[in-house]
């Protein structure tokens, strides 16, 4: 084992492995031909030859052959610059042979000042909202076109900030300790990508009303929202963030919101929902809500890990 504290024995199993636990334990869920050598997942209902919706694919460009049949296929992309390259690439190579092909990049990050870097505002966990909005129009039977317009209105009104308390674990390296027990990192990437700042450690509501103001900023005009807005908020745990934690995180963002920002939050979803591995912390995501992202993101799911019971709260 590369570590005394994970259930690991050799790193280069560890995403084969995952994937075959993540399989074994939904049945609903499926390899791609050519596992492990393709690591992708997909639906086991799904096939070309009968599906008769658009696809949606993220993460994964390998898939797009395996899933598209007659509608057509959405490719979600998280703003990185190999990310967008890979799948750009794929996507033309698609449409080449025939294939009815759209992309709709994710940038949701907030911490970055304007030009927001190089790249842009990088993809964080706001994309899992994204998703969502876009699963959930394809499996209402919309067009390609629809759905991928759903998304990209969908990642417009988004914004996501992240702070992380340590760094993740990287499956056969030593794992740095340069936050130490007294930093903490301000607006770090998915991948451990520099963030904005680092500070002397903070209490939670200190931190919370940071990220809050950041994403909101009207200076900055990250997401389109505004005093009598209405939300939908995410509080994201990075991956050993425990679930008491980040509902104390949620029990001062919502008064914080409805009081001091004068916005509605229309639906909470507090977890696990995009990591880094095993870092400590947590991302705050704001999406400005209305009728359509509402249904959407209401619809039902058997994704295994959308939260159920997740009702509207009534602004103050």
């Amino acid at each position: 084992m590369f570590s005394e504290i994970h259930l690991i024995f050799l790193h280069s199993d560890v995403v084969t492995e995952f994937i075959e636990g993540l399989v074994e334990t939904y049945p609903r869920l499926q390899y791609l031909d050519g596992f492990p050598q393709i690591k992708v997942v997909l639906r086991a209902d799904v096939s070309t030859r009968t599906y008769e919706k658009v696809a949606v694919i993220s993460g994964d460009d390998i898939a797009i052959r395996a899933v598209t049949g007659p509608k057509g296929c959405l490719l979600i992309v998280m703003n990185y610059t190999g990310d967008r390259l890979n799948f750009g690439l794929a996507a033309e190579q698609a449409k080449s042979e025939g294939y009815d092909v759209e992309m709709v990049i994710v940038g949701d990050d907030c911490a970055l000042p304007p030009p927001h870097g190089i790249a842009g505002r990088r993809g964080l966990a706001g994309t899992v909202l994204v998703n969502k909005v876009a699963g959930a129009a394809a499996d209402a039977g919309l067009s390609l076109a629809d759905v991928a317009a759903e998304a990209k209105h969908a990642s417009e009104m988004v914004g996501t900030m992240g702070v992380a308390l340590s760094v993740c674990t990287l499956p056969g390296q030593v794992t740095s300790d340069y936050l130490g027990p007294e930093l903490m990192e301000l607006g770090l990437g998915i991948h451990g990508e520099p963030g904005a700042a680092f500070v002397e450690l903070q209490p939670v509501d200190v931190i919370v009303s940071h990220v809050l103001k950041q994403i909101l900023s009207q200076e900055t005009q990250y997401v389109p929202i505004t005093r009598g807005s209405r939300v939908v908020l995410m509080i994201n745990g990075l991956g050993s963030t425990p679930l008491m934690e980040l509902m104390i995180a949620a029990r001062k963002a919502i008064p914080e919101l409805q009081l001091e920002h004068g916005v509605a939050v229309d639906r909470v979803y507090t977890g696990t929902f995009m990591t880094s591995l095993d870092m400590a912390g947590f991302s705050i995501s704001i999406m400005k809500s209305d009728e359509d992202i509402l249904q959407r993101l209401d619809a039902p799911t058997k994704a295994p890990y959308w939260p159920v019971g997740v009702e509207g709260n009534e602004a103050i």
